[in-house]
């Protein structure tokens, strides 16, 4: 059976993606549930699969070839192959970029479907899941701690005062005429006199406290979700408890360490200022597209420019919209590729639309047309994301990269010294 999946919604089980409503046919997923990242990233139907409608889709046959379910959320080595007539009985390869993973979120695209290879604890997220460890807080953590004192304090005079009480049975209460005690007692009747102890003391482990503290902790969960001044107003989302059990430790919070921004903080992306062959652009207050100078080298087509705004407009995964009244948007994987397409743009390097392997820019009035060979993907081991593109005018062939300084800086000076 095919699963479909709308805009926005949750992916239920791993899937083998089949169909997009992009021509291209790809689309966007948020999964952050799954590595905590944040940007997109674009998923792509399997190459047998290009060209299906949803008619089709609906009709096709075929087998997938799975391994056994593991939890590498970054490794899928899978083959599909589809039955005649929709194509022939040829076996296509499968990776992770045709798959979508469960907890992930559907983005920017108006629907997908996929084939069903992993369900319930056998998804790549069920594989992963663990046994969460309980939450204690510091409150808990005092009061088991005195709970327990308070236990041996109570074992102790049980002890102390059960012993005492039979030895005075044996010594003294036998005397006492009004007081009987049979000689033969049975064995058991030398624990009647520490189990009552043991009820008298039973009132010092105060246990209706527990049930106090956590009628209070609801109310703290209760006031954080009703507190505006931690509501957001842009997104219209109020703050959340979604754990009771350990609110009050939010008092005791000293040190707050983050790896990475976004994080705690809210990411946006701003193209300020940038250094094209030596020259820095981009005035005090940090907006380098109301630079004269700038503007400047565009209107008289500076080759080291240009070059750079192609770099920007090109180097990326972003997939340009056209609107019913001719404007562009962009869907992009992460706001930083959203920050420099949309710079380019507004220095008048557009770019206009991406189809399969090709792309268009318009530039001046002129059309410029670059047939896609190769997309090398950001990764966190390269540190940078490179296009080999082809212009469609002039038959030449260039590598395009953009990434961290560490990563780039270097070969830029190697191409310098004419070693690469």
């Amino acid at each position: 059976n095919i699963v479909w999946i709308r805009e926005n919604e949750e992916v239920p089980c791993d899937l083998v993606l089949t169909g997009t409503s992009e021509p291209q046919g790809i689309c966007h997923v948020e999964t952050a549930a799954l590595d905590g990242e944040i940007d997109l990233k674009t998923r792509v139907i399997p190459t047998t699969c290009i060209g299906l409608d949803s008619e089709q889709l609906h009709k096709i046959k075929g087998v997938i070839e799975c391994p056994i379910p593991d939890k590498d959320i970054r490794r899928f080595d899978a083959n599909i192959r589809l039955f005649p007539p929709f194509i022939d009985n040829d076996i296509c390869p499968l990776t992770i970029n045709n798959t979508l993973l469960q907890s992930c979120y559907l983005r920017n695209t108006e629907w997908a479907c996929g084939v069903a290879v992993y369900t319930g604890n056998e998804t790549k997220l069920g594989m992963s899941r663990g046994v969460p460890e309980p939450k204690l807080t510091a409150m808990d953590a005092m009061i088991d701690k005195l709970t327990g004192a308070i236990f041996l304090f109570q074992l102790a005079v049980v002890v102390v005062l059960g012993s005492a009480g039979n030895v005075w049975k044996d010594t003294e209460a036998r005397k006492q005429w009004y007081v009987k005690y049979d000689d033969d007692e049975p064995w058991y009747q030398i624990l009647v006199i520490p189990l009552r102890f043991e009820l008298l003391c039973s009132i010092m482990i105060p246990i209706s406290i527990k049930v106090s503290l956590d009628f209070v902790k609801s109310m703290y969960a209760k006031f954080i979700d009703w507190d505006e001044e931690i509501y957001d107003q842009e997104t219209d989302t109020p703050a959340h408890a979604a754990n009771t059990a350990i609110s009050e430790d939010l008092g005791q919070v000293e040190y707050i360490l983050t790896d990475k921004t976004g994080t705690l903080t809210e990411n946006k992306m701003i193209f300020r200022r940038c250094c094209i062959a030596g020259t820095l652009y981009g005035n005090e207050s940090g907006d380098a597209l109301k630079d004269i100078e700038l503007l400047n080298a565009v209107a008289d087509n500076s080759p080291h420019v240009i070059k750079f705004l192609t770099v920007m407009a090109l180097c990326n995964t972003v997939i340009p919209i056209k609107s019913p009244s001719g404007t562009i948007s962009y869907k992009a994987q992460s706001q930083d590729e959203d920050a420099l397409v949309n710079a380019a743009s507004n220095l008048h390097v557009v770019l206009v639309s991406k189809n399969g392997n090709n792309a268009e820019i318009h530039f001046n009035r002129r059309v410029i047309q670059y047939e896609i060979l190769d997309i090398l993907e950001f990764t966190s081991d390269r540190k940078r994301m490179s296009i080999v593109i082809s212009d469609s005018q002039s038959g030449k062939i260039f590598l395009l990269s953009k990434g961290a300084d560490e990563a780039i800086l270097p070969l830029a000076y190697c191409a310098n010294k004419d070693i690469c």
